[in-house]
């Protein structure tokens, strides 16, 4: 028997080992986090004498649903309507809630539907960010059996960053009950699928995102583009389902259509054709009503800086200017153009670089959108991802540090418009500004065909 010493084993990857006791205690610190948030949202929703919380307006929709009443005509106890198609309100019959001095047989408290929704909010948070972060880690990496393992310090920072990045757009819609945890994970779906080369199932995860809020139809551009028919024809499957056969399967037909007409009258015509409708113009269409994010909302609070500085938004009086609308589509024209070369008119070649194409395209649409709030932002957690994976070198675990100011900066812009004294920085868009700033980044990178080989090296 040999009595030299065995070599030590080879020290594992930096980016593959385990994270470390600091990186461990930080991971269940925000978990922990993330469930205590949980109670303060309880709180807000069922506890105060009114109810701090976006998500009565869904319910009282699916009680309007479940009952015969209108489902456009309905509003929560502050007097807001629910603004999108049918089969949100008819998916959520379980949890629905009836307006006060009706019957609540068969219904759960409202406490429990904010806990039930707040829970699989956060069950939409890391389906959308692992089922994007597998995707591209099995394209990018499967091919040098270099998939980081479950756990790792890489597979916690693809999945965790992105998040961090846009924390506080995310906090925004947990705290209001918002759908956009869910259009985040069918966004997300939909964006695997395209790495993936399934492309009729990526048309059905955007069908479905388009049946709870029309505009994730501008994705369709990416399809366009690509020349992708069978991802047309996957959305065009799917919208004849969600949006034509369900409800008429459940209302009947000609209820399905009337519906429809009211949904076009009191929203679509007014936001998009300048309707007469003014039905919803204090709870979401008038420029001084909200506190959206839009082009054509960032132009006209500029544009009247003395008074979005000066006073609350209920006490502005100046309307909106007549160029304004125009100059915001021109915008959103714009970034359009300058996101299609950059992506390429042939046929997809990186999984990052689609990844980044589709991400670039879902900030635009946000901005693009008449009413933008601010946890719409949640949806540009996509591309924090790709950049964040475009940001590493070598076998880092952490993009580097110029990259690192820029997460750090984009993620600022979204958290200091939300304190107390700072409400002005809301209005000015500095939201929107961080947002573009990352778009501009995700277009300069594409525009310069990377085609990384593997996570660790990009």
């Amino acid at each position: 028997m040999s009595s030299r010493t065995q070599p030590a084993p080879p020290e594992p990857d930096a980016a593959f080992a385990r994270p470390t006791r600091a990186e461990r205690l930080a991971i269940a610190s925000f978990i922990l986090i993330a469930l205590a948030y949980g109670a303060v949202v309880e709180m807000r929703s069922a506890w105060l004498g009114v109810r701090m919380t976006d998500l009565d307006v869904y319910l009282r929709a699916a009680w309007a649903v479940r009952t015969g009443h209108d489902l456009y005509s309905i509003a929560d106890d502050r007097g807001w309507h629910y603004h999108y198609p049918p089969l949100f309100a008819i998916a959520l019959i379980p949890l629905a809630d009836a307006p006060r001095g009706q019957s609540r047989a068969g219904m759960m408290p409202f406490g429990a539907a904010v806990a039930v929704w707040y829970l699989l909010n956060l069950a939409l948070l890391g389906f959308a960010v692992n089922t994007l972060a597998s995707a591209l880690e099995r394209r990018l990496c499967g091919h040098t059996d270099g998939i980081p393992p479950p756990g790792c310090r890489a597979w916690w920072m693809l999945r965790l960053l992105p998040i961090l990045i846009f924390i506080a757009p995310i906090g925004v819609a947990l705290e209001r009950g918002q759908a956009d945890l869910l259009l985040l994970a069918l966004l997300c779906a939909m964006v695997a699928a395209v790495i993936a080369g399934r492309s009729l199932i990526a048309g059905l995860w955007l069908s479905a995102a388009i049946c709870i809020k029309l505009f994730p139809a501008y994705l369709l551009i990416y399809a366009l583009w690509r020349r992708d028919f069978r991802l047309i024809a996957g959305c065009g499957l799917g919208l004849i389902v969600g949006l034509i056969m369900i409800p008429a399967a459940y209302f009947g037909p000609a209820r399905a259509v009337a519906y429809a007409r009211e949904w076009n009258h009191v929203l679509i015509e007014p936001a998009l054709l300048g309707g007469s409708d003014r039905s919803r113009a204090g709870e979401l269409l008038d420029i001084n009503g909200t506190d959206s994010q839009s082009f054509v909302a960032l132009l006209h609070r500029w544009y009247n800086l003395s008074e979005t500085v000066s006073l609350p938004r209920r006490l502005r009086s100046r309307p909106l200017e007549r160029w304004a609308t125009p100059a915001h589509w021109a915008i959103a024209a714009l970034l359009t153009v300058l996101t299609l070369p950059a992506a390429r008119w042939d046929r997809r070649k990186s999984a990052l670089g689609e990844e980044l194409f589709l991400s670039c395209l879902a900030v635009i649409m946000l901005l693009s959108s008449p009413v933008s709030h601010l946890h719409y932002f949640t949806l540009a957690v996509p591309l924090a991802m790709g950049l964040v994976v475009a940001g590493r070198s070598g076998a880092a675990v952490y993009p580097r540090r110029n990259w690192s100011w820029l997460f750090a900066a984009v993620s600022l812009s979204g958290m200091l418009p939300l304190l107390p004294g700072l409400e002005a920085l809301r209005d000015l868009g500095l939201a929107a500004i961080g947002a573009l700033a990352l778009c501009g980044t995700g277009i300069i990178v594409l525009a310069r065909s990377v085609h990384p080989q593997t996570l660790i090296d990009v």
